[in-house]
């Protein structure tokens, strides 16, 4: 079965990244070539995924290193594997092992309190903006995220929306978490939110996705790594949602729920805007 291979290198300015060299084409692709210590990442169809760090520049022919922020696009799935071994070092799930550029996390990043603002952002609109605006929380991750039942169109590179995002909020204070964009198999919440390494986390999210809350994999297990739970209204109301709040606080008496109230964007929806 073939290979690719995140190989990244961290140089005194910037974390570059081995590519293959097309004098043919403008687009980036991912060498399958072997490294001694090659990490797997997950399986995508027809293709196995690993990730390594070089603490040398190798030197090949038929490669070369470049700055990794200065790349828009890579070809094929490319961009989902750089994007899940990004995740893997950027610090979440343990205590990473290279400096993350600022355009992806900031540098007074907090791990120990974090609130997880995560969706398909396909396309980002004003109503997911509101959503930061309001929300009270100190230190916010955005959490692209893709569903596996959902279609998705393979002329999509994953790392260029990623980009995109980064670059919009580069002056804010949040930080943009890759890992789970462009995977191609389940990733329940639930079963991610057990690996951090924060000891404090809470969630913001839409009134939909709140209503549906029940709905979500081994929730009652989730409920229980809560700190706090922010809802942006949008489709419902609050006396519509209270039976959702009972029942969460039956799992977990400690649970904050805060809403935060009304906002002109509400009616916007990605998914209009798509077929726009």
């Amino acid at each position: 079965m073939k290979h690719k291979l995140v190989l990244l290198y961290q140089s005194e300015k910037s974390l570059e990244i081995l590519v293959k060299k097309d004098s043919k084409s403008s687009s980036i692709a991912l060498p399958s070539i072997a490294h001694e210590e090659m990490i797997p990442l997950s399986e995508r169809q027809g293709l196995k995924c690993f990730y390594a760090t070089s603490k040398t520049k190798i030197k090949h022919s038929d490669y070369q290193w470049l700055d990794l922020i200065a790349i828009e696009e890579f070809e094929g799935s490319d961009g989902a594997i750089v994007c899940e071994a990004l995740g893997k070092l950027w610090g979440l799930f343990d205590e990473g092992h290279l400096t993350i550029p600022s355009l992806f996390k900031k540098g007074h990043f907090n791990k120990e309190e974090i609130t997880f603002y995560g969706g398909t952002f396909n396309p980002w609109h004003e109503g997911h903006s509101e959503c930061l605006r309001k929300c009270p929380a100190k230190n916010i991750v955005i959490v692209p995220d893709s569903s596996p039942w959902k279609d998705r169109s393979l002329a999509r590179c994953y790392y260029k929306s990623y980009l995109e995002i980064c670059r919009k909020f580069e002056k804010t204070n949040y930080s943009i978490f890759p890992g789970f964009f462009g995977l191609e198999q389940p990733n329940p919440t639930s079963h991610w939110i057990r690996r951090l390494v924060s000891t404090d986390c809470s969630f913001l999210m839409g009134d939909d996705n709140y209503k549906a809350l029940f709905k979500w994999i081994d929730i009652e297990e989730l409920l229980l790594n809560l700190s706090n739970i922010y809802v942006l209204s949008r489709d419902h109301s609050l006396e519509s949602l209270e039976a959702v709040t009972v029942q969460a606080k039956e799992h977990n008496p400690q649970l904050n729920v805060i809403f935060l109230g009304d906002h002109e964007f509400k009616s916007l929806s990605s998914t209009k805007l798509r077929k726009r």
